[in-house]
């Protein structure tokens, strides 16, 4: 299973920011965000949307690919980054 913490991890580091700088501006502890970006970490939902909303991305579901086309559309499984608008 991939890592979305990893994935965040490196989009803050792509726009080089600190995770410091990134946990003061979306009102997070620098500890829950350091915990949410650990590999094989489960972070809260809550967490991880302040993150992408600060960065400027949404999460947008969509099916998986192959199988099933009933049970995708029952279950979203998979979730597509996709940039947004909002520029810090």
């Amino acid at each position: 299973m991939e890592s979305i913490g990893k994935d965040i991890d490196a989009l803050i580091q792509k726009r080089g920011l600190s995770r410091y700088r990134v946990s003061k501006d979306i009102g997070v502890s620098q500890e829950r965000l350091l915990r949410s970006l650990k590999e094989n970490a489960n972070p809260r939902w809550k967490t991880i949307k302040k993150v992408l909303d600060y960065l400027g991305y949404e999460v947008i579901p969509r099916p998986k690919k192959g199988g099933d086309t009933k049970k995708n559309n029952a279950v979203m499984a998979k979730t597509e980054l996709k940039r947004g608008g909002k520029v810090k």
